[in-house]
């Protein structure tokens, strides 16, 4: 018997971002054991209006984005058997646990970290009072997990979740040599980014202090950078891009950086194929974290070794040693010598891709990932 799950979520396609990733795959994934409602946000696309399953917001932000959900909750509650309340991230936790205590329904929370951590006193002290009391927390890495538990979350009503990918989608069948001459990338070394270009992700101080040696190095070497300013983020406001612009001029970097912005699924599966190292330099940030960091994990996935950060939940996307080096944050020296040593070894760069793409495949695909998510909706 199926259960039915109501999602309240501000983070969902076609927004762009992990999250909403994440939680769009979430659904797609137990639609055989688990049906869904998903409450979403304003969107003016219409390509994504009269979606089944999907009640969106008549008016745009966040007050907006309450009001519907407080309101077509409420009818839903009443109108169908609903088993499971879930918030996409903590920032819905008020009209989460409102809707569950008013309907006598379990509800409960996914949280990726940054949401646990924002800095707004009000917000940290309706998270704090309200999140203790949810039936189940689920949180997508270690990190996550310490972090609800020093909010007040007993760690008995927390359960891990990872984010999960299609790791079949990211094995090519095309050369990587096709695929190179394709992008114009022939007789290159690839470095490889993807993400926003948010300033937790440490893009801007790579290319400042440690790209130039890693270029001293490898002449041929070029960094491309895939993704854009988060325009559409609460928290993110910054102008990353233009920052990264000027810091390439300054470092006379022009040619050896490419910043090719937002790209379609073909071209960043593409560019997973193309790339010799993937690279995510992320450096603390206070009220900020990287809760995952599902692009190493895709990375991974598509056979590429990581090149990244002991900090967040990283270490939970890959394994330190064998499918990815992990330096300490800021260690800019560190980030030059691990990647001048996997490009001064192809055979190293091949065993901990293979290493990272079999893991990935055991252990973060949907398939095992999305049964997981399904039996603890059904426990609930």
């Amino acid at each position: 018997m199926k259960s039915n799950l109501m999602l309240v979520t501000w983070n969902y396609p076609p927004k762009i971002g992990g999250m909403e990733q994440l939680l769009f795959q979430l659904v797609q994934q137990v639609q055989s054991d688990v049906s869904t409602f998903v409450l979403a946000p304003y969107c003016g696309d219409k390509d994504y209006i009269n979606e089944a399953g999907i009640s969106r917001s008549y008016r745009k932000g966040l007050l907006g984005f309450f009001w519907h959900v407080w309101v077509k909750g409420n009818h839903l509650l009443k109108t169908e058997e609903i088993d499971v309340i879930m918030g996409g991230s903590a920032l819905v936790t008020p009209l989460v646990y409102l809707l569950s205590r008013k309907h006598n329904i379990p509800g409960t929370i996914y949280a990726h970290g940054l949401d646990l951590i924002y800095r707004n006193p009000v917000y940290q002290l309706i998270i704090r009072a309200i999140l203790p009391r949810m039936a189940r927390i689920f949180v997508n890495s270690s990190q996550t997990k310490l972090t609800a538990i020093n909010i007040g979350v007993t760690e008995n009503r927390i359960k891990i979740i990872h984010p999960g990918i299609h790791s079949a989608e990211y094995r090519s069948s095309e050369e990587q040599i096709v695929i190179r001459r394709r992008y114009s990338l022939e007789a290159k070394k690839v470095i490889m980014y993807a993400g926003r270009l948010a300033k937790r992700k440490g893009v801007l101080e790579f290319i400042k202090y440690s790209l130039p040696e890693v270029v001293r190095q490898h002449d041929d070497v070029i960094f491309c950078i895939i993704g854009g300013n988060p325009e559409k983020s609460l928290h993110h406001k910054e102008n990353m891009r233009q920052q990264i612009e000027q810091e390439i001029e300054i470092q006379g970097l022009e040619d050896h950086v490419q910043l090719l912005g937002w790209v379609d699924r073909k071209v960043l599966l593409d560019m997973y194929s193309a790339c010799d190292i993937f690279l995510l330099p992320a450096i603390p940030v206070p009220g900020d974290m990287e809760g995952f960091g599902i692009v190493l994990a895709e990375a991974n996935a598509a056979g590429k070794p990581v090149v990244s950060t002991q900090i967040g939940g990283i270490s939970d996307a890959v394994v330190d040693g064998k499918s990815a080096i992990l330096v300490d944050p800021e260690s800019w020296n560190e980030y030059s010598s691990a990647i001048i040593k996997l490009l001064d070894n192809p055979d190293l760069r091949i065993k901990m891709g293979e290493f990272g793409a079999l893991r990935v495949s055991k252990e973060l695909d949907w398939s095992f990932i999305g049964n997981e998510f399904s039996r603890e909706i059904k426990s609930l």
